[in-house]
């Protein structure tokens, strides 16, 4: 029995959905822009890829989840700027798209959990793309190594279950982050049809 691609893995679990599969490959090399203009490659990859979904859709959805609120803000506490993450949705005006992030106080537990049941249910297989910056990141020393074992200690330190530790801190992040969009930016308006 011949194996599925990634990309092959992917269009069956999207029809066994209802949704159309697209695989678009970005032009650019992320790693040579990376050292080019000494960015992480995390970075550079995810100016690539909203700028790609922009230009074919109105509207972008995005998987980030209530760990990836919280690690973004340890980060930029780690970097000494201005601390802050990114909005559970915004409206990008250089593309004209609206950028949703419906996971945004769900926990990877939580995400993981339904996602295998999910597949299970359908007869579907279990895709985990890797990332070939990844193994960078997970080094001990890395920025967002640091924000994923604060967010662990996090949840042995709670009184609550593993992913209401981090799914309630995610609820005051979306909170302040979308008074900043709605009262400070005044950038979030949804578009009507």
């Amino acid at each position: 029995m011949a194996t599925l691609s990634e990309g092959e893995e992917i269009n069956r679990m999207a029809k066994a959905l209802g949704y159309e599969f697209e695989l678009v490959h970005a032009e650019e090399n992320v790693a040579e822009l990376s050292e080019e203009l000494n960015k992480p490659p995390c970075k550079i990859c995810s100016a690539i890829r909203r700028r790609i979904l922009a230009e074919r859709h109105d509207v972008v959805v995005y998987g980030h989840t209530a760990e990836d609120a919280i690690e973004t803000l340890m980060m930029s506490v780690n970097r000494k700027q201005d601390a802050g993450t990114f909005p559970p949705a915004d409206l990008l005006e250089e593309d004209d798209a609206l950028l949703l992030r419906p996971l945004y106080v769900v926990s990877e537990l939580r995400t993981v959990r339904v996602y295998h049941d999910v597949t299970s249910r359908l007869g579907l297989p279990k895709v985990e793309p890797e990332c070939p910056y990844a193994k960078r990141y997970r080094s001990s020393d890395s920025p967002r190594r640091t924000a994923s074992e604060l967010v662990k200690r996090l949840r042995e330190m709670a009184k609550v279950r593993d992913e209401l530790a981090v799914e309630n801190l995610a609820r005051g992040l979306a909170r302040m982050t979308l008074a900043d969009v709605l009262c400070g930016r005044e950038r979030l308006k949804i578009p009507t049809s």
